[in-house]
C-alpha cells in the first residue's frame, strides 16, 4: 500500500496547537497515537505494511492564530526525513503564499531539498486555490521544477479556519491554466464530491485521495467512480495520525475491495499513486 496522506505531527506539535488537538478530537483519534518523533512514525508505516508514505510539510506561518501557526512543520524537516528513509517517504513541502517574495522563494527550497511536491491546505492558509495573484506564481515555479501538487479540499477537522476556501472547483482554474502540473485533490472534497468528480472528468492532471474516511463510510457515488471513469486517478491514503494505515488497510480490503471491478483495488492501493508520481 501508498499511503498518500501522512503528516509529519509528534507529540510536541500537538501539544503546542489547539487545532491539532481539534482534529484528534474530531476523528476520537487518542494522543497517544501520535508519535514521539519521526521513528515513531517509520514503525507505524512498517507494522502496517506501508511501502511508500507521502509525508507532508504544512505552513500556516502566516496565521494569526497560534493555534494555526503552530501546525507548521518544516520543509527541512520532511527533507531530512526523506533522506534518512528514502525507500518509504515521498516528501511534500509547504509553502504560506500571505507572506509576500518569500513565498516564491520557500518554492525555490522547497525544489533544493529534492522534495516532490507542495502541499497547501486552502481553508489554514486562508486563501483560494485559484487565487492568481498569491498562487499562480507558485504553480508556475512549482510546474518549472517538476513539483508536484495537494491540496486539502472539503471541509476539515481543524478548528479557527473556514471550508470555504477549499471547495473542489477552485482547482478546475488551476488546473486549466496549469494543464501540465499534476495536482491531487485530498480528501475528494466532500461535501462537494460531485465538484470534485467534474474537476477530474475535464482535468486528466487531476487525481483525489480518499485520505482521512475510514473505508466503511466511503460514499456510494465514490466507489461508482472508482469503478468507472475516475479508477486510474483514484489514491488511498490514512491521514496518519487521525486514523492508522493498519486498520485502514484491513477494512478496505473487507469491506470494499470486494465491491470493486477485477484489478481497480490494486490501482487504488499502489499504480495510481506511482502514476501520479510519475516514477
Amino acid at each position: 500500500m501508498i499511503d498518500a496522506h501522512v503528516h509529519f505531527w509528534t507529540r510536541d506539535l500537538v501539544r503546542n496547537s489547539a487545532s491539532a488537538r481539534e482534529a484528534l478530537a474530531y476523528f476520537r483519534a487518542s494522543e497517544d497515537r501520535v508519535p514521539t518523533d519521526l521513528n515513531g512514525i517509520v514503525a507505524t508505516m512498517e507494522e502496517c505494511g506501508v511501502t511508500r508514505a507521502f509525508l507532508l510539510a504544512m505552513n500556516c506561518e502566516a496565521s494569526r492564530d497560534p493555534a494555526l501557526r503552530n501546525l507548521t512543520v518544516a520543509n527541512e524537516a520532511v527533507a531530512s526525513a526523506v533522506r534518512e528513509h528514502p525507500d518509504l517517504f515521498v516528501g511534500f513541502g509547504s509553502v504560506d503564499p500571505r507572506t509576500g517574495d518569500r513565498a516564491l522563494a520557500t518554492v525555490e527550497e522547497v525544489g533544493r531539498l529534492g522534495l516532490t511536491g507542495l502541499k497547501f491546505h486552502a481553508s489554514a492558509i486562508e486563501t483560494y486555490p485559484n487565487d492568481e495573484a498569491r498562487m499562480f506564481p507558485l504553480y508556475r515555479r512549482a510546474r518549472e521544477l517538476g513539483l508536484r501538487i495537494v491540496h486539502h479540499t472539503g471541509t476539515t477537522a481543524l478548528g479557527r479556519c473556514s471550508i470555504k476556501y477549499a471547495r473542489p472547483v477552485y482547482l478546475d482554474d488551476v488546473a486549466q491554466a496549469f494543464p501540465d502540473l499534476p495536482i491531487l485533490a485530498a480528501h475528494f472534497g466532500w461535501p462537494w464530491i460531485e465538484e470534485c468528480f467534474a474537476v477530474l472528468m475535464r482535468n486528466p492532471n487531476v487525481f483525489m485521495d480518499l485520505s482521512g474516511w475510514a473505508p466503511r463510510y466511503l460514499p456510494e457515488a465514490v466507489l461508482a467512480m472508482a469503478n468507472g471513469p475516475l479508477k486510474d486517478r483514484i489514491l488511498v491514503g490514512s491521514d496518519y495520525p487521525m486514523l492508522s494505515p493498519g486498520p485502514w488497510r484491513e477494512e478496505f480490503e473487507r469491506l470494499v475491495a470486494p465491491r470493486l471491478k477485477e484489478g481497480v483495488a490494486a490501482k487504488l492501493l499502489e499504480a495510481n499513486a506511482v502514476r501520479f508520481l510519475g516514477r
